[in-house]
């Protein structure tokens, strides 16, 4: 059985936009307190006055806001475009075929090639001009997935934000609240970079410069 606050925690972490949302005041606590009035009671087990559930509500809402406060900037941010996603299968002699694309695309000035390895997958982002460098080295295997026409921006930060809990948090939450779908996500110590479909990307500039670009 849980209490009234622990009850209403519950539901509103159960969907991350909600809590964003919560946080970011888009919603209006008297009316969301009546549509779980009913599921806050069931699992608490005991009839609940509304007003408890706005309580409830607005100091879940305090306590995100507290943890979603960071003051977050970047130096710089660039878009590169077309960038090409494919992904295989990770082989063990990968770091060959891997060795090679890096010599050839090292030659072409401005040129992006992004390749993370996890356990069982290797993902490369590259320039789509050199996509079918990509496709002929791994000739023999079938990609298990392939995307063209995206675009990444590529955010520059200080490393101070290294130890900074939620900065890197704060510009995908930013983003995914204004309804673009994040591709893929991928960071280094001073880097950050964002993938979106083309469609997206000038406004996902946009809303990174608007928020993030220290002026």
């Amino acid at each position: 059985m849980y209490s009234v606050v622990d009850a209403t925690k519950r539901i509103v972490q159960s969907n991350q936009f909600l809590a964003e949302y919560l946080a970011s005041e888009l919603i209006n606590t008297s009316q969301y307190a009546r549509k779980i009035k009913a599921e806050v009671e069931a699992l608490t087990m005991k009839s609940v006055e509304l007003n408890t559930i706005v309580t409830s509500l607005n100091r879940i809402k305090k306590s995100i806001q507290t943890k979603l406060n960071v003051d977050f900037f970047i130096d710089n941010v660039q878009m590169k475009y077309p960038i090409s996603d494919i992904v295989y299968t990770k082989f063990d002699n990968d770091y060959l075929k891997i060795a090679d694309l890096y010599k050839e695309i090292s030659k072409t000035s401005n040129s992006f090639l992004n390749i993370t390895q996890s356990q069982g997958e290797t993902n490369i982002f590259v320039n789509s001009i050199f996509s079918h460098s990509v496709l002929e080295k791994f000739k023999g295997h079938k990609p298990l997935y392939q995307r063209e026409d995206l675009a990444g921006m590529v955010i520059k930060f200080s490393p101070k934000y290294m130890d900074v809990a939620g900065s890197a948090f704060s510009v995908i939450r930013t983003i995914s609240l204004e309804g673009v779908n994040l591709i893929e996500v991928l960071s280094t110590y001073t880097e950050m970079s964002v993938f979106v479909d083309f469609k997206d990307s000038q406004r996902v500039m946009e809303i990174i410069k608007e928020n993030f670009l220290r002026r």
